[in-house]
């Protein structure tokens, strides 16, 4: 009887040992993803800032000329506050679009001209 009852307890801690190392692993796994991920998420919606229509720069005026952000004028276009790059919303509701461009007015992202996740 002894013996099962020292068996039972040894295999207990030793679950319990695993366990807390499979947990503590996981826990280091998504610490270092998040890290990873924070800072290659580049369209940050606290790293922009609302302007109007008029305080659009020519370059990507002209940019937004194509048929593809037809409605840039009535939808929001955000400048980054690094000045390195802006965020145009288009539409409204579960209709919008995010069109993403560097400080030159080129269209940015590798999903296509432009398009990316939403930064809210």
């Amino acid at each position: 009887m002894k013996k099962i009852a020292v068996f039972l307890v040894g295999m207990f801690f030793i679950s319990m040992s695993v366990y807390a190392q499979s947990a503590d692993s996981t826990r280091s796994q998504r610490s270092s993803s998040d890290t990873q991920q924070q800072p290659s998420n580049k369209f940050n919606q606290q790293d922009y800032k609302l302007i109007q229509s008029a305080e659009v720069p020519e370059s990507l005026r002209k940019t937004l000329q194509n048929k593809e952000y037809a409605g840039w004028e009535t939808g929001k276009v955000y400048e980054s506050k690094k000045k390195d790059g802006y965020w145009v919303r288009i539409g409204t509701g579960s209709d919008v679009q995010n069109f993403f461009f560097d400080r030159n007015g080129r269209a940015v992202n590798s999903k296509g001209p432009g398009v990316g996740k939403s930064p809210e």
